[in-house]
């Protein structure tokens, strides 16, 4: 199914408006988790694409909750020690399902 672009009127309701503190401390986040990654194949930083996809979800219509997911939905799959469930638990971004993902992951690792 093929979707369309919000028209110009439409975007000025879109977006999450001003940024807080929580999204400041996600983007610290991932960059600590990322920061000496690169895109395979590239030496683009990763976070390159973590940035890009957090763009794109607060273009069409996301709010801080759906940007933080968007920045640090690959943090969040990938940590290995936890860090990335702590940090999605202190921040409320996740859902309980989620939270009942992670500590089945973390209890097999």
């Amino acid at each position: 199914m093929a979707t369309t672009a919000p028209t110009l009127e439409a975007r000025t309701a879109l977006g999450a408006g001003a940024l807080g503190k929580r999204f400041a401390d996600a983007l610290d986040f991932a960059f600590e988790r990322h920061r000496l990654q690169v895109r395979k194949g590239s030496r683009v930083p990763y976070l390159s694409r973590l940035m890009s996809v957090c763009a794109l979800a607060i273009e069409n219509g996301g709010r801080e909750n759906q940007a933080i997911a968007a920045l640090l939905h690959d943090a969040v799959e990938d940590a290995a020690t936890g860090q990335g469930r702590t940090f999605c638990a202190r921040s409320a971004t996740c859902s309980a399902a989620t939270s009942a993902r992670w500590s089945r992951r973390a209890a097999t690792r």
